[in-house]
Order: structure tokens, then sequence, then C-alpha cells
């Protein structure tokens, strides 16, 4: 986990030792005034993690020195390189020196320079890279932040592997001129389809080994097989059938779980044989179902989340939609909401909780970048609780730069200040 940023010299003027490890918390706020450079250092930090040394060149600083609980990193600034840990040095390349005062250039020039990236022009002002297309502008700004470097020193590429990080940014609606809010619902019907494709791939396996397996158990009986705690696990995987189904996964075609209406209590009680049977029946289909575990956990933490939050309207969570929205209130009740529909708060508190709930990885440094944005003052005071609640769940580390005092209204003991005169961090 991070336990200290230091960076001196930055903006020319600047210098903040942030000690992380002074906070018995992890949901850290770093609370500044505007321009104190707190994006500013979580893109640096973002830089190490994916190898990318753009906003170091790009920033004016003299000295960043980061550092977890296993190691350190130290990058310099010296002219137009990097120096790694006063040893390693790496150069800027030509092509990003050439984007930094490219808006001084014909757009020929331009052209010439975003080729030489290897991008494609699609359009007037539109180029295809790496599978995307951009606006030439657009495109300029990720490059500037790209740099690629070969033969990275292995303490580097060492160091970045102690980082995972999750950089939510303040441009957090938008992935390339594409609204989050819509991109977010194809990952989510894609995540409900790969959990329904490793339940049908442990489901034929499990049910080709059926047979084989009463055949060969029934040999030996179990006399503990309990017959009421046969019933009350068909009961359970019932239930938790149901809860798939009404979200449009696994209907009744997907699954062969045996309805518990048609289980009798006279049939179980005293009959050996069957009680052995549904009990390794049970056993197969509780391993399936639980493929979905982690995926209901996080979709009704969501689904709480977002409905404590609007007011007026209703989040629907299927294998068809990814996510809607049903008006709850007003001659429209029961009414659609189309998702352009959304206000600017109602988007950031969906794509920031979907950021957080959704993404694969556990142990995670959380970078959010201004969580107030957009966001009512009622909104913004019990945002830290919810995200307390979230990061115990997951073991994740969380910082977020903020200047909003309705955030750090009932958490003043997780605030590192940075950027205030006559202030100690």
């Amino acid at each position: 986990m991070l336990k200290k940023v230091v960076i001196e010299g930055l903006f020319g003027y600047l210098t903040y030792p942030i000690d992380f490890s002074t906070k018995d918390s992890n949901v850290i706020l770093l609370h500044g005034p505007n321009g104190s450079g707190k994006t500013t250092i979580f893109e640096m930090i973002k830089g190490i993690s994916n190898l990318d040394f753009g906003v170091f060149f790009s920033t004016p600083f003299t000295k960043f020195t980061i550092e977890t609980y296993k190691s350190s990193l130290c990058i310099s600034k010296k002219d137009n390189a990097l120096i790694i840990n006063d040893e390693f040095e790496i150069q800027m390349i030509e092509e990003i020196r050439l984007l930094e005062d490219v808006k001084t250039k014909s757009f020929m020039k331009v052209t010439e320079i975003l080729e030489a990236f290897g991008a494609n022009r699609v359009g007037p002002r539109e180029f295809e890279y790496e599978g995307e297309v951009y606006y030439y502008k657009e495109l300029i700004d990720l490059l500037n932040k790209k740099v690629v470097i070969s033969n990275i020193p292995e303490c580097v590429s060492t160091f970045s592997q102690e980082l995972n990080i999750l950089y939510i940014s303040a441009e957090r609606l938008f992935d390339n001129q594409l609204r989050k809010v819509v991109k977010h619902t194809q990952i989510l019907k894609d995540i409900i389809k790969n959990h329904e494709n490793k339940y049908a791939i442990l489901s034929k396996d499990l049910d080709a080994k059926f047979p084989k397996k009463i055949i060969t158990k029934s040999r030996t009986l179990i006399d503990e097989i309990d017959s009421v705690d046969i019933a009350n696990r068909l009961q359970n995987l019932s239930i938790k059938r149901n809860q798939l189904s009404s979200k449009g996964i696994l209907t009744d075609d997907d699954t062969n779980v045996i309805p518990v209406d048609e289980i009798k209590s006279d049939d179980i009680f005293g009959n050996s044989y069957l009680n052995q049977f549904l009990y390794y029946y049970i056993l197969d289909n509780e391993e399936k179902l639980d493929v979905f575990n982690n995926l209901l956990s996080k979709i009704d933490t969501y689904e709480k989340i977002i409905n404590d939050y609007f007011t007026n309207k209703e989040i629907q969570i299927n294998k068809k939609d990814g996510y809607s929205f049903k008006l709850t209130k007003g001659l429209l009740k029961e009414e659609a909401v189309p998702l352009k529909n959304l206000s600017s708060g109602e988007q950031h508190i969906l794509v920031l909780f979907f950021e957080l709930i959704f993404n694969a990885d556990k142990k995670r440094i959380i970078l959010i970048d201004e969580p107030e944005l957009s966001l009512h003052v009622s909104w913004q005071i019990n945002l830290v609780d919810i995200l307390i609640d979230i990061t115990n769940l997951s073991d994740d580390f969380l910082v977020l730069a903020t200047h909003s005092p309705s955030i750090l209204r009932n958490h003043r003991d997780k605030v590192l200040p940075v950027g205030y005169e006559n202030e100690t961090i």
C-alpha cells in the first residue's frame, strides 16, 4: 500500500511531504485549493504504475519520491531527462518534444507528427490510433501524456508492480467522446455473459460426472444426511435461482434446479437413497450457482447505493440492458428514463461507483479526483461513509483529492492538507 509521497519544486515553487502512514484509515482525503497540484500528483502516481512518464516530462518539478511499505522510488528532473534513483536516465523522445509546441505548427505538420506515432487520418480532424478514433486535439493530449521508453530500469518495473492503481479522474463522464454511463451498460452485459459462460462450462463438467458419482456413492450410504437440511438447501437454491432469473440471468431453460414444490417432506424422510441423490445433486448445484455469488453481491451493492441516492428514479440491472432506469413518482411512474436524460450529478454517481464496484481487481490503490463534482451538498456529506464501507469489503486504499468542505465535514481525522501556507502535513 501507499505510504508516502514527497514532491519538491512542483510548478517551480511547491513542496509537499504527504505521509499517508500518519492516518489510520483506508480512506484518505487530500484537501487543498484549486491549483495546489492534487491532480498532478495523482497523474504522477498513475504514471509510475503504468510506466508512462509523460506527465513527468510535461510538469515542472525537481524531485518526486514515492514509498510503499516495501520499497521506494525517486525521480529527479534535469533539463529534458529524468534521473531514476540517482542512477538511471530516461530521455524524452523527439516526437514528444515536437508535440509540446504543436499548436504553433500547421495541420499538415501535426498530421506528420501524429502519423509518426502510428496514427492514421480517417477524417478532416480525426485519427485512428490503437483501434480507437480520436479528434486530433484529444489524440495530442493523449500522446503528450504517453512516453514509450525502451530498456526500462528493473527497479522501476519492479516498483510499478507494487502499485495496483485505479485512477478515477475529474473528466470521468466520457471515454473518447462516449458517455461512460452508456459504455458501462455494455461492460455490465459482458460481465454477466462471462459469468454465464463460466456457469455453463462448470455445469457441463459436473453434469457429465453426476451419473458416475451417484452410482459410485450409492454403494456406501451416508447415514448422517439430514432430511431437514436437504429441504432447506433446496429452498436456498430456489431462492438464488429466482434472484438470478429476476435479472434475466439463468432462466428456466438455463438451469435444471429442481422446483422446491415438487419435493414433498414425506418423499425425503426415511428415504436414504433419495436423500443421498439429492445431497450430491445439491452439492453440484451449489457449486454451479456459487459462480454468481460475487456478481450478485456487487449488483446488490450497486443497486442499493444508486437507489439510495436517486429520489425519483430506480435502477434496474439485468442481462438484456446492463442497467436501465424507470421513474418511481408522478404521472409518468414506471416510465423508462433515457440515460442521456440523467443529470450530471446522477451520471457522476453512476460512473464513480461503477468503477469502484465492478472493477475486478482487489487490494487496489484508488485515486479519485474531485469526487464532489456536480453533486448536491447532501450527496457529498455521506459520500465518504459509503466509500469506507466499500473499502472494508475489498481491502482497497482510497485517496480522494477534494476542496469540498462537505466531503470533509464528518471525516476531518482523515484529512491531509496540501497547498495551504503555514500548514504542516
